[in-house]
């Protein structure tokens, strides 16, 4: 679905231009606790591949948020969406 690549490809961009770098050291860093706290920390992220590298669940993870709100837009008439 191109939403999701699409979506991929603008979250790899955000992180990459924030400094994050691909890894794993976070991975149960503080002894299976909130892995999210030091991915934060390390700005490492498991996730930092083309989107054909990642597995379907993962390809897959935000198309329904993101259809949730194409829905939305469509329900409410002469609402739009603007590039930034």
């Amino acid at each position: 679905m191109q939403i999701s690549e699409n979506e991929h490809k603008r979250w790899f961009a955000e992180k990459v231009d924030l400094g994050w770098r691909l890894g794993t050291a976070h991975v149960g860093a503080l002894g299976g606790k909130d892995d999210k706290v030091m991915r934060e920390c390390t700005r490492l992220h498991h996730d930092l591949v083309p989107f054909v590298e990642l597995s379907d669940i993962d390809q897959f993870k935000d198309s329904a948020p993101m259809l949730k709100m194409l829905e939305l837009i469509h329900e409410f008439e002469g609402l739009s969406i603007y590039r930034m």
